[in-house]
């Protein structure tokens, strides 16, 4: 079974093809010792997966050329999908796991501790966004503050929807595989205010 997370300072440049390009340049910031927010990546292969196992690839190549209703369809049905248990399990993990490692990180890269979330609330916030390779429709590049843990797989369903919509919005017909190829890694990182 492939890796379904990743942490950002475990990547870099050549893992741009399993987690997207934004994520992997997270990855080379921080191992830069640029101080941006700690967290992890669920990688595309997770969307890549829900996608086939429920068979997405076919309402791409059966959609008419009449999408209005279809494309609300097909991209609202992503966010009623089931996942996985084993990556709900990673993603949950990973989740209650990063103030923790976060606090790690800043401390052995010796970083001011106002990048480090101490994790003393139990539902601390989390920005969720999508990481691509290429093509990104533009109101898909937007982040989301969340808090909890039930927030985070409704927003991680929610931003694969918005990506599966725009993608038959945006694209030709037949651009499944070129979605699959370019998009689909979540990245979750740690919420900084400075507020």
């Amino acid at each position: 079974m492939h890796q379904s997370i990743r942490w950002l300072e475990e990547l870099d440049s050549t893992d741009a093809s399993s987690v997207g390009g934004k994520a992997a340049h997270y990855g080379d910031l921080l191992n830069a010792g640029i101080p941006i927010p700690y967290g992890f990546v669920i990688t595309r292969n997770v969307f890549e997966d829900l996608c086939h196992k429920h068979n997405i690839g076919a309402l791409f190549a059966s959609r008419s050329r009449q999408i209005d209703k279809e494309e609300v369809i097909i991209s609202n049905l992503i966010s009623t999908l089931p996942l996985d248990h084993y990556v709900m399990g990673a993603v949950a993990a990973a989740y209650h796991e990063l103030p923790k490692r976060a606090k790690a990180y800043v401390h052995r890269k010796k970083m001011s501790t106002i990048h480090a979330f101490t994790g003393l609330y139990r539902l601390y916030p989390v920005e969720v966004e999508l990481s691509a390779n290429a093509y990104m429709p533009h109101s898909s590049q937007q982040s989301v503050t969340v808090h909890g843990e039930n927030a985070l797989f409704h927003t991680i369903r929610a931003q694969w929807s918005s990506l599966l919509r725009r993608y038959l919005l945006d694209r030709p017909a037949g651009s499944y595989q070129q979605m699959l190829a370019e998009a689909g890694s979540i990245i979750v990182r740690q919420a900084i205010s400075l507020i």
